[in-house]
């Protein structure tokens, strides 16, 4: 067992409610609008009404707070957040970096907060431990000819996975070209 505010914090998702979690909700409110969307049929009808919200914000709508005990059985778990390494070996012996886009923005009248960027942001200081793993990457990777040109393009990827690409190329001085489209 761990504190609520602990396990709200590191491993519940607050953003998008189960729909068990919905109908909850709509048990125990007067709000007839979600009552009538969370019927099967009204599915896309629900998703254009649950845009923007989070389950902070629902839960509010009910009159009666729920306990721990019968919250956290309705949430889903945190899941994982993808990051790329956006740094070489070869150029920062025994580190790693990332290039992060932190997420913040308003919506229904809250200030909204990215997960994993604003913990590390905001929240993470030096010396706090983050958990990770590394997945390996078998096909993304630099020719093994260091005069080959190379062609980066980054259509949502952001700049993280060709960030160290570039410092790989330069750290073994590669003579071959480098074009980033991003």
């Amino acid at each position: 067992e761990i504190a609520f505010r602990l396990a709200l914090q590191q491993h519940y998702d607050l953003g998008r409610p189960s729909s068990e979690l919905l109908k909850a909700i709509a048990n125990r409110c007067s709000d007839s609008e979600l009552n009538a969307l969370i019927s099967p049929e009204r599915g896309n009808d629900l998703r254009t009404w649950l845009w923007g919200r989070d389950i902070l914000g629902l839960i509010s709508l009910a009159p009666r707070a729920f306990q721990p005990k019968e919250l956290t059985p309705l949430l889903k778990r945190l899941q994982p957040r993808l990051y790329s390494i956006s740094s070489s070996s070869k150029a920062h012996p025994g580190e790693v970096h990332l290039t992060v886009g932190v997420v913040q923005y308003q919506s229904h009248g809250r200030r909204r907060m990215g997960v994993c960027s604003t913990f590390l942001a905001e929240r993470c200081g030096e010396g706090v431990p983050v958990p990770l793993w590394i997945q390996a990457s078998h096909g993304f990777r630099l020719p093994t000819d260091a005069a080959r040109d190379i062609i980066m393009v980054g259509p949502g990827t952001g700049i993280a996975p060709f960030h160290p690409f570039l410092e790989e190329r330069r750290a073994v001085g590669a003579s071959g070209r480098n074009w980033l489209f991003f």
